[in-house]
């Protein structure tokens, strides 16, 4: 995970932009390479992009991610 973190920090826009799981739209997702996890981050504006979740593939997403 500590990977994937630093090539967020490196290529905040590296996940795609999924609307359609909540927020403003302005989430990325990333999935962990080997690992059934998806990080979930905000990219800039912000001085650097903020990771807001670490989920589980496998939960329902629209529902881990309510809106905001």
């Amino acid at each position: 995970m500590v990977e994937a973190a630093g090539r967020i920090g490196q290529y905040p826009e590296i996940g795609p932009n999924r609307r359609e799981l909540g927020g403003d739209g302005g989430r990325r997702f990333v999935a962990l390479a080997r690992f059934p996890y998806i990080i979930v981050y905000e990219p800039p504006p912000r001085s650097r992009p903020v990771i807001i979740r670490v989920l589980h593939g496998a939960m329902d997403l629209p529902a881990a991610l309510p809106d905001g």
